[in-house]
């Protein structure tokens, strides 16, 4: 190729010697065309280019060149500059190394493969703007290179020769390399200007990142290891607890009923707290027992059609008794929930057992942590396709630095007014491990001060794994979606966004951790995202690409 400038015109650097037919041309003599030429140039009656027949544009010989799939062939003007012609380069979607060059009339003069030029501009350039530029680049403190579009290389540092000479032999975009003892990330990117058609990589060294990664990686291995001997512990020591616990509890009810003899009022009283006090703990055990089984995935299901307003009667009355028992919660004497239930909400297939266990944890809670008398509302509602219990209280709040505690193993929340209540901190945790094995998910929103409202969502239906017959599934897509996730960590912007939406409208999930808004977008399928980009662990960004 002679000389090139990047003013002169295309039409000066024409491919000489390419083959051309027209569309009447069959696939068998354009296979025997490919034996001597690289590519054949198909016009129309006109003249004008319709595309480039190669060898990979079909297999079967006998067909027109019409119903082939002929590789496109982009086309430029006669009178366009290289310069032109590169600015055009960068911004055409399809990687097209071959362009027909074409007159005023769109008439076919001649083709250009894109390589060459470019190799031709980067020699051209070497004497001028690239070798200024790889002047430039001595002084960076870290190694760069230049290289075309075919990513030849024009040039590099001396730091990349020194960390990668006898290591890289070519080099292909974006990757990570190891030169030495040391890891590096490469990255590159499109030079514009006097230098378009050229890249540049620049190579980072993130040595030190890797081998944090590396550790974090076996420190989760260990983790991994050590939370299964935990919970196989949890299962074996929770079933041993239990065996003399029924003893404890059955001894204590038949000297309460004063089968073997009678006893003085004192005497009863013990008795009672012995009774009282070992329900509970085995309420407690029955807790952490669920929750190893849940983690290891050994809790099984029973799902069966089964009546909202009934399963929510039954949760209140046995909560009830429940905290009747709790010597320490002397307030349920005047205790009164609130039942609410959308008359089009009849009927859920879930286990009804599981769904009890869900809703006596958010009932107890709820009363706990509310000032006498409480005030507790239990709710069910349709959530555009899904079924929301919702359970509410007046109460002191969760503090918003504690929030994300809500549904850790183990955590109760440290101030003056919760540490007076017993209990391990499961109840949460096992209600979200319920829910989900339902198909379902556990969202919150809390202030401190005005209370908490807790919502289980679950499908009309449980998943098909369940294998739940087809004639008394519910599919959620009959449901339009008005279903918005909010992903933030600020409760301040938390509130208000709920606050906006919910006055449009709208039923609002919150997700205050990137991993928790990428369960809940997959399962839940909100029709809007609010995704805020700095999320711990998890970037908002990540969540996105996601």
């Amino acid at each position: 190729m002679e000389p090139i400038a990047l003013n002169d015109s295309v039409a000066k650097f024409l491919k000489p010697k390419i083959i051309t037919r027209g569309l009447e041309l069959n696939g068998y003599a354009a296979s025997e065309l490919l034996k001597t030429h690289p590519y054949i140039v198909i016009l129309n009656q006109y003249g004008h280019p319709q595309g480039l027949f190669t060898p990979e544009s079909a297999s079967e010989y006998d067909l027109s060149l019409t119903e082939l799939n002929l590789q496109p062939l982009p086309a430029i003007a006669a009178q366009t500059t290289v310069k032109e012609f590169l600015d055009r380069l960068c911004q055409y979607d399809y990687s097209a190394s071959i362009w027909a060059v074409v007159d005023r009339r769109n008439q076919y003069l001649g083709v250009i493969e894109v390589l060459p030029l470019i190799r031709s501009v980067a020699k051209a350039l070497n004497n001028q703007s690239l070798r200024q530029f790889i002047n430039l680049i001595e002084q960076l403190p870290f190694p760069v290179l230049i290289c075309d579009l075919n990513y030849e290389v024009m040039g590099g540092n001396k730091l990349w020769q020194q960390e990668f000479t006898g290591y890289i032999d070519s080099w292909h975009g974006d990757r990570l390399v190891k030169s030495k003892y040391r890891t590096w990330q490469i990255n590159q990117s499109a030079l514009t200007g006097d230098l378009l058609g050229f890249r540049m990589a620049i190579a980072q060294d993130i040595s030190a990142q890797k081998d944090l990664a590396q550790e974090l990686s076996d420190q989760n291995a260990d983790l991994v290891r050590l939370n299964r001997i935990k919970d196989e512990f949890i299962a074996c020591i929770s079933h041993e607890l239990k065996t003399p616990l029924t003893s404890v509890i059955g001894m204590a009810s038949l000297l309460g009923k004063e089968s073997i003899g009678g006893l003085n009022d004192r005497q009863k009283r013990y008795i009672n707290m012995i009774y009282q006090n070992g329900k509970h703990l085995t309420f407690m055990i029955d807790n952490v027992m669920d929750l190893a089984k849940a983690e290891t995935g050994q809790l099984e299901l029973y799902p069966e059609v089964m009546s909202i307003n009934e399963i929510c009667q039954q949760s209140i009355l046995k909560t009830q008794k429940l905290l009747h028992q709790d010597q320490s919660l002397t307030k349920t004497a005047s205790l009164h929930i609130c039942l609410d239930i959308d008359p089009r909400v009849e009927s859920v297939v879930a286990d009804s057992i599981r769904v009890q266990q869900m809703l006596i944890n958010l009932l107890t809670n709820a009363i706990k942590f509310t000032e006498i008398p409480p005030q507790i509302k239990l709710s069910v509602q349709m959530w555009e396709g899904w079924i929301a219990i919702s359970v509410s209280d007046r109460g002191i709040g969760i503090p918003q630095d504690k929030q994300h505690l809500i549904f850790q193993k183990f955590q109760q929340l440290e101030n003056i007014l919760t540490r007076k209540y017993d209990g391990v901190g499961l109840g949460l945790v096992l209600t979200r491990h319920l829910a989900r094995l339902h198909g379902g998910d556990v969202t919150f929103v809390s202030q401190v001060g005005k209370g908490s409202e807790f919502t289980i969502l679950l499908p009309p239906s449980p998943p098909s794994f369940l294998g739940l017959p087809e004639q008394i599934r519910v599919s959620p897509s009959q449901f339009s979606s008005q279903l918005v996730l909010v992903v933030e960590n600020i409760p301040e912007d938390i509130d208000h966004l709920i606050s906006v939406l919910m006055g449009l409208g709208y039923q609002v999930v919150v997700a205050r951790s990137g991993t928790e808004a990428l369960e809940k977008a997959r399962k839940l399928q909100p029709s809007l995202i609010f995704l805020n980009p700095n999320l711990p662990i998890l970037s908002g960004w990540d969540v996105l690409s996601l």
